[in-house]
């Protein structure tokens, strides 16, 4: 298979088509060559390589069009690549090569990239015994010079792509798109019940923000691109910390909560005086002490963050989202309240008697702190 996935006859084949061209010309002695009528015989003779569903064969199979270019392309020889040489490797050596570049990047350990597959395509035209076509150096170049733009030529014919990673979602339940509509119906319940405005429904997640950004993109098999497959093993799990970002249905973005390794506000940036908000015990399985804290007066440096937290592993855990709660939600929510019934007193109810939303996953410390929100 070629690009676009257009069909790449071997020398085997090619030879089949012109035989087949060859009989038919002997039986029709001074009559223009049957291109047509040859295709027609390739496919009832051939059907699994010329017929009607043969890989590459677009529509009912091989057509006269296709016969016809290989027939008068045959006197000419083989046909170079466009470099004035023809293909230097032989087709099994390609197949070796194509078999180890997909055990690696299978293995999703890391980013795969053009010069990491380059050594592995070497040492294997080495041990296939075809290590002499490369070694005349650079600057006779030789028969042949595996470089770089070589591989990426190489594994763009077999339909490969250069994409940039994302962690691995195959943690979706299989009824997950009927979960998140039971999910939308009850949140549009509750705001039609309780006459909640857009301002008072938020939705909270938390994502890791790197010290050093791990950049630049990597190449996936045809296959892992048509399922729509990049992601790498522990490819979030780099040096970095974690923010709790907040928007309303409004369009509001709330100030966020950041999370950093460490015991002490000494972890955090020195932005001013930080005074304790809450700490304690996480009920994860390392029990470790996480503290949480606010700053002690207003710095206008710092207003997009309101909650400041330290756990032993930089990750959010039960005391966390507990912070979160107290230092964002509940401020933000009365102090909204406060400016909705300032302009017009009917728009909701007072701060205690509002329904208002958050929207979170179902992680394991946001299931843990839902007794204690309701209480």
């Amino acid at each position: 298979m070629g690009a676009g996935d257009s069909r790449v006859f071997s020398p085997t084949e090619k030879e089949l088509i012109i035989e087949q061209a060859k009989k038919m010309a002997k039986v029709q002695v001074g009559l223009l060559p049957d291109y047509a009528g040859v295709a027609r015989e390739l496919q009832r003779l051939h059907p699994t390589l010329f017929g009607r569903g043969a890989p590459g064969m677009q529509g009912g199979g091989i057509g006269r069009q296709v016969v016809r270019q290989i027939v008068t392309r045959a006197p000419k020889g083989e046909v170079s690549d466009g470099r004035g040489r023809p293909p230097a490797l032989p087709q099994a050596c390609l197949l070796m090569i194509m078999a180890a570049f997909t055990s690696v990047v299978s293995t999703r350990a890391t980013l795969v990239s053009a010069p990491m597959l380059q050594p592995i395509a070497i040492g294997i035209i080495i041990s296939a015994g075809w290590g002499g076509l490369l070694h005349e150096g650079r600057k006779r170049r030789g028969i042949f010079v595996c470089s770089v733009e070589y591989i990426r030529s190489l594994i763009k014919q077999h339909g490969w792509k250069n994409v940039r990673p994302c962690g691995d979602t195959r943690k979706l339940p299989e009824n997950w798109e009927t979960l998140r509509w039971i999910m939308v119906l009850r949140l549009a319940y509750f705001v039609l019940v309780h006459s909640i405005p857009h301002e008072l429904c938020l939705n909270g997640d938390h994502t890791g923000i790197m010290f050093t950004m791990a950049k630049g993109k990597m190449w996936i098999t045809k296959a892992m691109h048509e399922s729509k497959d990049k992601s790498v093993n522990n490819h979030g799990d780099k040096r970095q910390f974690t923010v709790l970002t907040t928007t309303s249905a409004a369009g509001q973005m709330l100030p966020h909560q950041v999370v950093v390794e460490g015991k002490t506000a000494a972890s955090l940036p020195k932005f001013g005086k930080f005074k304790i908000s809450l700490t304690g015990k996480n009920t994860n399985k390392e029990a470790k002490v996480s503290v949480c804290f606010v700053l002690a007066a207003l710095v206008q440096a710092v207003t997009n963050i309101t909650s400041f937290c330290t756990t032993y592993n930089h990750w959010s855990d039960n005391i966390t989202s507990k912070a979160y709660i107290t230092d964002v939600v509940v401020p933000y929510f009365k102090a909204k309240i406060e400016t909705m019934r300032a302009i017009n007193p009917g728009r909701c109810k007072p701060f205690g008697e509002q329904i208002c939303v958050l929207i979170i996953d179902t992680w394991w410390a946001w299931l843990n702190i839902v007794p204690w929100v309701k209480q």
